[in-house]
């Protein structure tokens, strides 16, 4: 999953159309502990590559730009502990 300030890519299998509302639930581990949100929004677009899953873009609504942002903020910091772990 890929993260920006104003949405997100998310792939599966489920057949979603560009302009389709939906609510994507997401389970993070924080120190151990699974962590629950949902966001929702608008598929903007849509990639499909032979018989893997569709990569969807999802253009968040406003009220949830800040749960997206907190979002955010946790892939980067686990994307650089582990960068960290691995240069040494």
């Amino acid at each position: 999953m890929n993260v920006s300030n104003s949405g997100c890519s998310f792939a599966t299998n489920a057949m979603l159309k560009r302009e389709d509302e939906i609510e994507l639930p997401i389970v993070m581990l924080v120190k151990g502990v699974e962590r629950d949100c949902r966001i929702r929004g608008t598929i903007r677009r849509e990639s499909a590559i032979d018989d893997k899953p569709t990569n969807y873009g999802l253009e968040c609504f406003d009220d949830d730009r800040k749960i997206l942002l907190g979002i955010k903020k946790f892939v980067e910091s686990q994307k650089a502990a582990n960068q960290h772990k691995t240069t040494k």
